[in-house]
């Protein structure tokens, strides 16, 4: 008989696995969407792809290198022909269509604010309208950017928000800024969801 054993197989993929799926109404393959990815991603190792059954039409890719894998998770947004492509880290053990798929990692700017409200503390107020915040960018808490950048995790069935408001302490107005997406891909201009690409799909 063939023993297998499970404990030392999980081992050998332990930190390597990743589940993705496009953001598009059209089917994409996984090999070629993983091909594509391989130049922006900049691998120090290799990585495949496998299709997976689901609706979602999700794949599993393996990282012959961990820190490929963090790096993929870590940065983006990456872009499949201008669709956004989201990851999320699997441990081989379970069913990966039954993987959280539903968020994507944003760097999201905020326009034309007062100089008094570009601190890394107003980053994380502006930041949780936005989605969960991941970070705000600043050098020993001072902003040198342009604009407030703040690192944020946006889930894809909610519209993206084309502004965000302040009510300063004292008044009832509130003051809204114009927010802009760094890399945007592809979304619908009627309903402002991710992969929808017209509104025929809202």
């Amino acid at each position: 008989p063939i023993i297998i054993d499970m404990e030392t197989m999980v081992s050998v993929v332990k930190g390597k696995l990743a589940v993705g799926r496009v953001l598009s109404p059209y089917p994409a393959y996984p090999s070629s969407v993983v091909n594509e990815l391989k130049g922006p991603w900049r691998l120090r190792g290799d990585a495949r792809a496998q299709m997976v059954t689901s609706i979602d039409k999700r794949f599993v890719v393996e990282f012959t290198e961990e820190g490929d894998r963090q790096h993929v998770q870590a940065a983006g947004p990456w872009h499949f022909h201008n669709d956004a492509v989201i990851f999320a880290d699997f441990d081989g053990q379970g069913n990966p269509v039954e993987v959280d798929l539903n968020s994507i990692r944003l760097w999201a700017e905020i326009h034309k604010l007062p100089f008094v409200l570009k601190t890394e503390e107003m980053g994380w107020t502006f930041g949780k309208k936005l989605g969960k915040v991941i970070a705000v960018s600043h050098r020993n808490k001072m902003i040198l950017d342009e604009h407030l950048r703040i690192r944020v995790e946006h889930k894809v069935d909610t519209p993206l928000k084309k502004e965000v408001g302040f009510t300063p302490v004292g008044s009832k107005d509130e003051i809204t800024f114009k927010v802009k997406y760094e890399k945007l891909p592809n979304f619908c201009f009627c309903c402002g969801i991710l992969g929808h690409t017209t509104e025929r799909f809202c």
